[in-house]
């Protein structure tokens, strides 16, 4: 397994454990995970890679182009589902656990990628913004500032495209917390997240990266749809996933015309 870049682990994970587990990655440090697909947690609770990938033959897989998505839990709701639709088109490969927030994005990106076919890598989907914004058990102040979240994000997709120097990225900005008015142990409001996903599409424009805008899809989405404070129905997030899996189907296609015109 690869180390963590020298990233101390946040107050609420378990520092203890010998392997990596969804279960150091939750914000709320004990309640239960916000129904992750099955298969994403038992990879992730196995020694090994920390990686996964959506089940295929391994003749069709090589020749497949690979899809990246990167992404704290609310991508560990939909990862399995974009897999599905693009299953036969693509191999959908993901970080097994939560990404977190920009800063453990930035030192985790080279463990990561070393999972992956950078050959192969024709489309990368990345989010971070939940953990970025909240307020930590209350601070006063959100985790990452918003003019640094706005660095980070250049920093990532510049990150990116040495990584995967065929690569269409793709910045997803941050879903809205639950309207019913629930801030979890970590506090944030959408009226933040607006503030943070301008700063970070505004640094996506500035990379030339592309942006799916994740929150205006799910701006009108009422309570019913979440199960807490910001995470999603297990009916949502598969709704979510084809959303995503739409959105990324049109610009494989065009990014594979794109490589073989070079």
């Amino acid at each position: 397994p690869f180390g963590w870049g020298g990233l101390s682990f946040l107050e609420e994970t378990a520092m203890n454990q010998e392997k990596p587990n969804p279960e150091m990655f939750r914000e709320d440090g004990g309640a239960a995970l916000p129904q992750a697909p099955e298969a994403v947690l038992r990879a992730a609770d196995e020694s090994g890679p920390l990686s996964c990938k959506e089940p295929q033959s391994a003749g069709q897989a090589a020749a497949l182009p690979q899809v990246v998505l990167i992404g704290d839990s609310i991508r560990l709701g939909y990862c399995q589902t974009v897999g599905q639709a693009l299953a036969g088109r693509a191999e959908v490969v993901y970080p097994s656990e939560n990404c977190r927030d920009t800063h453990a994005v930035i030192t985790s990106l080279l463990g990561w990628s070393r999972e992956w076919d950078a050959a192969r890598v024709t489309l990368v989907h990345f989010n971070c913004g939940h953990w970025d914004i909240a307020h930590w058990g209350g601070d006063a102040e959100s985790l990452t500032p918003v003019d640094c979240y706005r660095k980070n994000i250049g920093r990532i997709i510049a990150r990116l495209r040495r990584l995967f120097p065929g690569a269409r990225i793709v910045y997803a900005t941050t879903t809205p917390m639950n309207p019913d008015g629930s801030l979890g142990l970590n506090p944030r409001t959408t009226a933040e997240i607006i503030r943070y996903n301008g700063a970070g599409s505004a640094a996506a424009r500035e990379q030339g990266a592309e942006i799916n805008d994740l929150f205006a899809a799910t701006a009108a989405w009422g309570p019913e749809c979440y199960r807490d404070y910001c995470h999603f129905t297990p009916e949502a997030f598969e709704r979510l996933g084809k959303i995503t899996a739409d959105f990324l189907e049109s610009r494989l296609h065009e990014q594979m015309k794109a490589n073989l015109s070079i």
